[in-house]
């Protein structure tokens, strides 16, 4: 799983709509297997978000890989999608409420060929609000999501679904569905234009030799190109300083 950088603009292609621009993932530290991943505790995270901020981006988002075919999101997923939106919700002028702006995207193997589907999505308010408000349970089936056992001095709002209360219900319910695409040139990101260097926290950490090749194979170009990659930025930020890392961003 990695988490999205990005920035908000005015989407031209709906009236009033919002366009989520992703121009970076991190990968945080994390144990994965074919149920899931576990996100490890992040001594950098706060140096990512602070080289990501000096390039004028934001955390928008949440990818993941899942090779589960027969679910749009799991009761898991949907859960945590839910408390990011709430986490990174912000405040909207003209409604004067919280609103949310947090996308999860889904990288999913595409048929028997080595190819990717990516879906995205957002949870909906009231999927928020319920996670929010702690109405939600551990689920014994990634397909159905649980009411929370009440205490003896508390109270849980009953789930209808056709009528009948129930205890388990579909993720379904809590599933906005966002388009998405990316540009016809997919090297021609408005902030960050290099994507080519070792990336954190992944098996074989960058080194002094490859930064130092780094540096010679692009030496020609023009220093707002040269260091507007990502991964190198964090590497900055490791091999000098974080303020130097953040001067060059």
């Amino acid at each position: 799983m990695g988490h999205l950088y990005g920035y908000f603009s005015t989407d031209p292609t709906y009236p009033e709509g919002v366009r989520c621009n992703i121009e970076a993932v991190y990968d945080p530290p994390q144990i994965g297997d074919q149920h899931g991943v576990q996100e490890l505790d992040d001594a950098n995270i706060h140096k990512v978000d602070m080289i990501a901020s000096a390039l004028g981006l934001e955390r928008v988002g949440i990818m993941f890989t899942s090779n589960e075919q027969d679910i749009f999101l799991s009761a898991d997923d949907i859960r945590r999608s839910a408390k990011l939106q709430q986490q990174y919700s912000f405040m909207h002028n003209s409604v004067k409420t919280n609103v949310p702006k947090f996308v999860t995207i889904v990288a999913r193997k595409k048929g028997e060929e080595d190819q990717v589907d990516l879906e995205a999505y957002m949870i909906s308010d009231q999927g928020q609000a319920l996670e929010r408000d702690n109405v939600f349970g551990p689920s014994k089936d990634k397909k159905m999501m649980t009411l929370r056992v009440p205490g003896d001095d508390d109270l849980v709002p009953t789930v209808l679904t056709k009528g009948t209360d129930v205890k388990e219900f579909p993720p379904d319910f809590f599933l906005v569905s966002l388009a998405y695409g990316q540009p016809a040139d997919t090297t021609d990101h408005s902030i960050l234009k290099i994507h080519e260097f070792p990336v954190m926290n992944r098996e074989s950490p960058a080194t002094p030799m490859e930064f130092s090749g780094y540096l010679k194979k692009y030496a020609s170009d023009p220093s707002e190109k040269q260091f507007a990659n990502f991964q190198l930025l964090l590497y900055l930020a490791e091999f000098m300083d974080l303020d130097t890392a953040l001067n060059v961003a």
